[in-house]
């Protein structure tokens, strides 16, 4: 089942998030770690947006800077990304693309995402938590859409996380034991990774 957040027929997700980074990397999450195969708009890992949030298909196939010749910015590599960075509209590439670098690198080798069971928990307070596991894996997911730092209630996922102590943060490669007391910033994530 292929799963995807814009494509060609619809406006840019980046206009549809009010060109919120925060928001574009809730969307990466769930895209890499929710059941299907993950298809990418190209330009959406770097938040391309057409400032129309409606569907403008002139403006939606607009051309990926760089690649050729006399090309003022070139996106296509970490350098011209790291030299485009310093202009304000493209101050976003080099975060926004190095987590979604990060996301999908981390999910090419996990069984566990691409063949793995999926339970999750009703939203709360503007959260999301959600569990991927087999045999030999467990991969929490926990979103703050809120405004406001939100706890995660990790009692409340006891039917999951009896047995689970320290995991794996996916994006900072920290280890990482969760409770109660573990605190997700506004509009941010966490993926944990656990071994059984």
């Amino acid at each position: 089942m292929l799963i995807f957040l814009s494509n060609h027929d619809i406006a840019r997700i980046g206009d549809t998030f009010g060109h919120s980074p925060e928001r574009m990397k809730i969307a990466f999450t769930l895209l890499a770690t929710l059941r299907g195969i993950p298809q990418l708009f190209y330009g959406d890992e770097m938040m391309f947006v057409t400032g129309n949030p409606r569907r403008d298909d002139g403006r939606l196939r607009m051309d990926f800077p760089g690649g050729w010749e006399g090309e003022s910015v070139n996106l296509f590599t970490e350098e011209g990304r790291l030299a485009a960075a310093k202009d304000s509209t493209y101050a976003h590439v080099v975060d926004l693309h190095g987590y979604a670098r990060t996301l999908f690198q981390w999910r090419k080798g996990k069984d566990v995402i691409h063949s793995g069971k999926t339970l999750h928990f009703i939203p709360q307070d503007n959260t999301y938590g959600y569990f991927r596991y087999n045999d030999s894996e467990v991969v929490f997911v926990f979103i703050n859409l809120s405004q406001e730092p939100q706890k995660v209630s990790w009692t409340r996922f006891r039917e999951m996380t009896d047995g689970l102590g320290a995991g794996r943060n996916v994006l900072t490669g920290e280890s990482v034991t969760v409770s109660d007391n573990t605190e997700v910033a506004p509009l941010s994530s966490l993926i944990i990774e656990y071994k059984k």
